[in-house]
């Protein structure tokens, strides 16, 4: 089972329960629908950071780079007056985010302890101050969508990114699935290694992987 303790079965089985009934009680009011996708869209931010964190024993001050570099990137990367595919252009961020990371992680991986805090801080500063003061991506004020992207999949739509409800449920299925392939990873051959290097470094090492 990838939940194995009880307690945690059952919390998740009633935060769900809870999260797929709330829009049906704010069905009237779209603010707080909205608010709580947002809860939903930092709870994925969390978990990932928990993961690196808690798990990896990899602290970082630069986590915020690949919150926002998700959203820069689909600006960016979509024609400016053309609605593109959302689920196309998701993978093309996605490839294109991890890519960037893999690139962070031969830079930050070099280093350990307070250095390896101060230079993901350093890179994640750079990225934003790069943003902040190119006028060609906006600066201060921010990219715009002004094409709705179109979420048809063989030719059905039946997701409105206009409707809060179908936003929110969006969010929470981002939530469920980022709480599998961190529960998968965790309880893969990879996972558990990387958990015994957090927990004890040199018996890791002394047992013949490269932490």
């Amino acid at each position: 089972m990838i939940f194995e303790k009880r307690t945690e079965r059952i919390f998740l089985a009633i935060f769900f329960l809870i999260a797929l009934c709330i829009p049906l009680f704010l069905e009237d009011n779209s603010f707080f629908v909205g608010k709580a996708t947002t809860i939903l869209i930092l709870a994925v931010f969390v978990m990932s950071l928990d993961f690196l964190v808690g798990r990896v024993g990899l602290v970082t001050l630069g986590h915020a780079l690949f919150y926002g570099l998700g959203g820069y990137l689909f600006v960016i990367l979509t024609p400016e007056y053309e609605a593109v595919n959302f689920w196309v252009y998701a993978v093309y961020i996605l490839a294109i985010s991890a890519l960037i990371a893999l690139v962070v992680g031969v830079v930050v991986l070099r280093t350990s302890g307070i250095y390896f805090i101060m230079i993901t801080l350093a890179i994640s500063q750079m990225a934003y101050y790069f943003f902040f003061d190119s006028l060609e991506f906006g600066g201060n004020d921010g990219l715009f969508i002004f094409m709705k992207p179109e979420t048809s999949i063989f030719g059905l739509n039946f997701l409105n990114l206009d409707n809060p409800t179908h936003f929110y449920y969006l969010s929470l299925l981002a939530v469920l699935v980022t709480l599998l392939a961190i529960k998968i990873t965790l309880r893969s051959r990879f996972g558990r290694i990387v958990e015994a290097s957090r927990l004890n470094p040199e018996r890791t090492e002394a047992l013949g992987y490269n932490i």
